[in-house]
């Protein structure tokens, strides 16, 4: 660890030891605009390397470390309105919420349980878990619900349809040589809006179906994560080159995928295992910078950072027929390897805009001893639970990659229910600090395959049932 990070981590904890834990509950929350106006910033500043210095304490030293080298570049962004975080939510999800407080707790596990009966629900209702927090109870504890509270959220899209996202990896400079395309349909059974016909008790279940690199085309995995603490997920995996369907571990979600930086742990919500795997630590709080994607069409000069946007009925899509679908909007990204001449490096975004808010910090250790990375650091913004960053050391201790999403937060009219509100990833960053290599892509760019106005694209809530994910009909695969 670095001697910054390290000095950062040691006061956050002895205040926590000095003045108690309650104490930083009671912090006051800053807001956006005050922090721009603490760090000295302004909205729509560019911030390179000739004025690195001011982002110094609001990006990991990684990050950091190539602003200044000139790898990457940050423009300050501002939400409408500035608290737009504190109030993200539609009523459904804020009324769940409120419901759930002081309902619940986590076992030694890691896993939740209902406080009347000390068992685990199932399935869990939607709206967070663990929206009472309460920071003096053991850091342990306190990093464990935060952790439910982001592994709750995704949930709120029902299912989500991926279709034809792309990653690529390459070096920092020039174009990148290694990339696969995936098509992921993942059905949430815990934290949904709307309940499903089903007896096994999953939180969720997926089925991953790689489109690209030709030598990959067709493999496939379904899986179902239970809601038993103490249960591995179960997989199937099928290879076209043997049309045999297999049984595998669940146990590699911490290996490099089809020779990119990017890991299955990577997905959404910037950590994608079961909760039970890790030992979670509330380590503190500080300020950071959120990353935000501009949809096309936002005008350069235009530095509203639009987490949230209204999307529209999904009406030509083989889920035209589901009255509560909806899709993802396109994106406006530019990366590093776009660029003539390059500037920046190749997986970095260069178009993103950024916001300072307030931040906890959450710490995982693997309990598995084969795990590929030792300890790893989320950001997660404090009103509304987003991951920032992710940071990840090997099992020497070393540091080793930096990476996260980017998130939104997906409005909808829904004809029943009125409006509600999804939240999913829309680009991944894995860099590999030690490589200097990077794995960056985007479920909904068409800019990265050549078609602006058209492409990839995410459908949610398209009204699926449980069968779609049963083994017999995915054992058809084999025959």
């Amino acid at each position: 660890m670095d001697t910054r990070r390290r000095h950062y981590l040691q006061g956050a904890v002895l205040a926590g030891l000095l003045l108690g834990w309650s104490s930083a509950q009671a912090a006051p929350m800053p807001t956006p605009p005050e922090l721009v106006e603490k760090y000295g910033l302004q909205v729509g500043l560019t911030v390179t390397k000739d004025n690195a210095k001011l982002l110094e304490n609001l990006i990991p030293d990684a990050s950091y470390r190539r602003l200044q080298a000139g790898d990457h570049v940050f423009t300050i962004g501002m939400f409408d309105p500035p608290d737009l975080l504190a109030k993200i939510w539609d009523k459904q999800y804020v009324d769940g919420s409120k419901a759930n407080v002081g309902k619940y707790d986590v076992d030694a596990d890691g896993g939740i349980i209902d406080k009347t009966t000390g068992t685990r629900p199932w399935p869990m209702p939607p709206g967070l878990p663990f929206p009472d927090l309460d920071l003096s109870e053991s850091p342990a504890k306190v990093g464990t619900k935060m952790i439910w509270n982001v592994v709750s959220m995704p949930a709120t899209c029902g299912e989500q349809d991926h279709i034809g996202a792309r990653l690529f990896s390459g070096p920092r400079h020039g174009g990148y040589d290694r990339y696969f395309s995936p098509m992921a349909l993942r059905q949430y059974i815990d934290f949904r809006r709307n309940p499903v016909e089903i007896t096994r008790p999953v939180i969720f279940q997926e089925i991953f179906f790689f489109l690209e690199p030709n030598d990959a085309f067709g493999s496939a995995n379904l899986t179902w994560r239970w809601s038993d603490p103490k249960k591995w997920d179960s997989v199937w995996s099928y290879s076209p080159s043997t049309r045999r369907i297999r049984r595998v571990t669940a146990a590699n979600r911490s290996d490099a995928t089809l020779g990119t930086e990017f890991v299955q742990d990577d997905g959404t919500p910037s950590y994608n295992g079961k909760v039970e795997m890790m030992n979670w630590k509330y380590i503190g709080m500080r300020d950071a910078l959120i990353p935000v994607a501009r949809p096309y069409g936002q005008a350069k000069d235009d530095y509203t950072a639009r987490i949230t946007y209204e999307s529209s009925h999904d009406a030509q899509s083989k889920y035209g027929s589901a009255p509560g679908a909806f899709q993802q909007q396109y994106k406006d990204m530019t990366w590093g390897f776009m660029e003539n001449p390059q500037q920046h490096a190749s997986w970095w975004i260069t178009n993103l805009l950024w916001v300072p808010v307030p931040v906890y910090i959450v710490e995982a250790e693997p309990k598995d001893p084969y795990y590929n990375f030792g300890r790893q650091v989320y950001f997660f913004e404090r009103n509304s639970f987003v991951p920032l960053w992710k940071l990840s050391y090997n099992r020497s201790g070393e540091y080793w990659r930096t990476g996260g999403l980017i998130f939104e937060f997906v409005r909808f009219k829904d004809p029943v229910k009125g409006e509600i509100v999804c939240f999913d990833g829309t680009s991944t960053s894995i860099v590999d600090e030690q490589t200097n290599r990077g794995t960056t892509g985007i479920d909904t760019g068409g800019n990265l395959t050549g078609q602006p106005l058209g492409g990839p694209t995410v459908y949610y809530n398209t009204g699926l049932g449980a069968d779609a994910f049963d083994l017999a009909r995915f054992l058809q695969y084999g025959k």
